[in-house]
């Protein structure tokens, strides 16, 4: 977890008889959550601008490992957009590589953002069966 001031506002307080008026710093938190045995990274509460930097400097001071997450399947590993289309008639189409007999699904997450938010993203980790 990591601790991070959010914009300053200003708000009246009253110490005994005396009323004045102070800056407030609200503290959030961002979380970030990383797996060793699968090197994903995900990151909650930071701005997705923000999230590529972030994502660097956790591999170049925590990992020892600079541009680890660089890559272009760095961002979006998997999606599960077309299990949310296709429903349950949802399969996988290994017929690219016929030394892949089938799919099994073993793990999904999914980090939802409250009502009115306008994203949301989704992981899972699959094994292939050969």
């Amino acid at each position: 977890m990591v601790s991070h001031g959010s914009m300053v506002s200003t708000m009246p307080v009253v110490e005994g008889q005396v009323e004045r008026v102070i800056s407030v710093r609200q503290i959030s938190h961002a979380v970030l959550r990383y797996s060793e045995n699968t090197g994903m990274l995900r990151l909650a509460r930071i701005r997705k601008a923000h999230q590529p930097e972030i994502a660097e400097l956790f591999a170049s001071i925590i990992l020892d490992r600079p541009g680890f997450f660089d890559g272009d399947d760095a961002q979006d590993l998997y999606t599960l957009r077309p299990v949310e289309l296709a429903g349950p008639s949802f399969a996988f189409d290994a017929a690219y590589d016929p030394l892949i007999d089938k799919v099994l699904i073993i793990e999904a997450a999914a980090d939802l953002m409250a009502p009115g938010k306008k994203e949301y993203s989704a992981s899972a980790t699959g094994r292939w069966h050969p």
